[in-house]
């Protein structure tokens, strides 16, 4: 036998070997989705008083909006900012107590009514919350008020 016979003869062995015996293994794939809203408080809010003294504004020349940041990852998540029944500090007798927001960031809204509620987009969401308490009968007592709006991420 020559040396192109026996070259020949090994790549054909080399070659029917190889192609009558086939091996597979499987690669296999986990994954998880936790889905998260993250609610963290800013800065608090200033009410002050209109000239009858009986409406307390945070939208009042002098009042401030409270600020709350919302982080979401996968959603679909939705936001709220729901008015308080009374004061924790000071008389709510005759009082009305409305909330309101405007998101900035990943969604965009403005001057929503509190209950109302809001898809909000995936990513950072800076939410700015409004109050507005009323007396019906009076103007508010000499003294300190405090409220609290709560913001709600379901």
């Amino acid at each position: 036998m020559n040396k192109f016979s026996i070259a020949l003869a090994a790549a054909a062995l080399i070659g029917s070997v190889g192609a009558a015996h086939a091996v597979d293994a499987k690669a296999k794939f986990n994954g998880n989705v936790a889905h998260s809203c993250t609610l963290l408080a800013g800065t608090d809010g200033t009410l002050v008083p209109n000239f009858d003294g009986d409406v307390l504004s945070s939208k009042l020349t002098g009042g401030a909006a409270a600020t709350v940041t919302a982080t979401t990852t996968a959603g679909p998540y939705k936001v709220s900012a729901l008015a308080p029944v009374a004061f924790t500090l000071g008389s709510s007798t005759n009082t009305t107590f409305e909330a309101s927001y405007s998101i900035s960031g990943a969604t965009t809204a403005s001057n929503v009514a509190g209950a109302t509620v809001t898809k909000v987009k995936r990513g950072t969401n800076n939410i700015s919350v409004d109050l507005v308490a009323t007396n019906s009968l009076d103007a508010f007592a000499n003294g300190s008020y405090a409220a609290e709006v709560t913001v709600r991420c379901e």
